[in-house]
């Protein structure tokens, strides 16, 4: 049977049960942008991957951010064996029984990870089901999904993109989507019993507190520091027995990247009476993204043709903009800290227009994330802690 049609039998089948998909007014409902990441995927990334337990259907249809129960439901379906969850499903699909069979199937397999936001994202919403609806199944599951963060922590208190068994850059410290801050978050959370964890036992909660305490040290000895001696920001990846940044992917070369240094120092300005070692890491960070900053430049979309295909598509480009900014590129090359693009040849260029039309499509190479720190997360934080902005070495 077609699968469009397939799916439209189970959606008739599934709205004839009161209650499916119905939420009552002033119903509760649980912030699930966590979960977007990696559900973007899903529909729209390497769809066609043979890792994939399942492929999302035409039309596929999702849960309200009210149907607290229903999406509980998904992510205890999703969790794996070992506690932890793959990568790229959406947690909050209506599943076909078909759909749900598949993943059953393989709770046993050992293909989990904590990239593009997964695991904590899933821990975190348990937690607050938990909270909401008292339900024993979802406390143990998230407990579960706990112990198994406290056995990927490495020993030297980052975390790598995947776990069990990481190879080559996937064992490396991860700052790149929300891996590493994404975990000490939750864990700060749960040590301070807060955001949904204030169930937490006393003996998780001091677990979560050692693991935080971990992490942090990892994030202040990975801060790069220049030939000059002055700390700057952080890369995408570092290698844990130098904890210098490290090469991932063909064009994700050694370098600073603009969005994991912005997502650090605003963790970091997250602690409250923050020490010297601290204080002078966000300084340090924030001078630097002050430093990288673009102006004068916006990225824009226009229609041409693929360059293998002769298909019609939609690519982008730097131009000049007077006014525009700030922006930032996603990496600076070390030492100079001169805008910095990879090719799939892992060929360092300099400027926009030389990249990889596929990867100068599907990847993003600027951001104006730190803007808004700049802009005002960091000067309160810095009013708040009554801390001076100048730093020295």
């Amino acid at each position: 049977m077609n699968p469009r049609c397939l799916l439209t039998i189970f959606c008739i089948f599934y709205s004839a049960f009161p209650g499916s998909g119905q939420a009552a007014p002033g119903a509760p409902s649980i912030d699930t942008s966590d979960f977007h990441d990696s559900a973007q995927h899903w529909y729209n990334v390497n769809t066609d991957s043979a890792d994939r337990v399942i492929r999302a259907l035409p039309d596929q249809p999702k849960y309200k951010d009210t149907q607290i129960r229903e999406i509980a439901d998904n992510v205890l379906l999703f969790q794996r064996d070992n506690g932890a969850w793959p990568k790229n499903y959406d947690m909050q699909a209506i599943l076909t029984p078909e759909q749900r069979k598949a993943v059953i199937a393989t709770r046993s397999a050992v293909d989990t990870t904590i990239d593009n936001h997964n695991t904590h994202s899933q821990i975190v919403y348990l937690a607050r089901a938990y909270g909401i609806l008292g339900d024993e199944k979802y406390r143990v599951a998230c407990e579960r999904g706990f112990d198994f963060i406290l056995t990927a922590q490495l020993p030297c208190g980052g975390f790598p993109q995947i776990w069990p068994n990481p190879k080559g850059f996937h064992a490396f410290i991860t700052y790149n989507d929300g891996v590493t801050i994404g975990m000490l978050k939750m864990l700060r959370d749960c040590a301070d019993a807060r955001a949904g964890f204030e169930w937490f036992s006393p003996e998780r909660r001091e677990k979560a507190r050692a693991a935080v305490a971990k992490g942090v040290e990892c994030l202040l000895a990975t801060q790069y520091a220049n030939k000059q001696g002055i700390l700057q920001g952080w890369g995408q990846q570092h290698d844990p027995k130098d904890m210098k940044p490290a090469k991932a992917r063909k064009y994700e070369l050694p370098s600073l990247c603009s969005v994991d240094t912005a997502e650090i120092i605003q963790y970091l300005m997250g602690f409250d009476n923050p020490d010297a070692r601290i204080i002078r890491a966000v300084q340090a960070g924030a001078a630097w993204l002050d430093k990288v900053k673009i102006t004068d430049v916006k990225v824009e979309n226009f229609k041409t043709t693929d360059s293998k295909t002769g298909k019609p598509v939609t690519d982008k480009r730097e131009v000049p903009s007077p006014g525009a900014g700030p922006l930032w590129t996603r990496f600076y090359e070390l030492e100079t800290d001169h805008p910095m693009y990879a090719t799939l040849k892992s060929e360092v260029v300099y400027t926009f227009a030389e990249v990889d039309q596929e990867r100068r499509r599907g990847y993003a190479w600027h951001s104006q994330k730190p803007a808004g720190i700049l802009a005002k997360s960091y000067p309160q934080w810095l009013k708040r802690n009554n801390v001076k902005t100048n730093i020295s070495k």
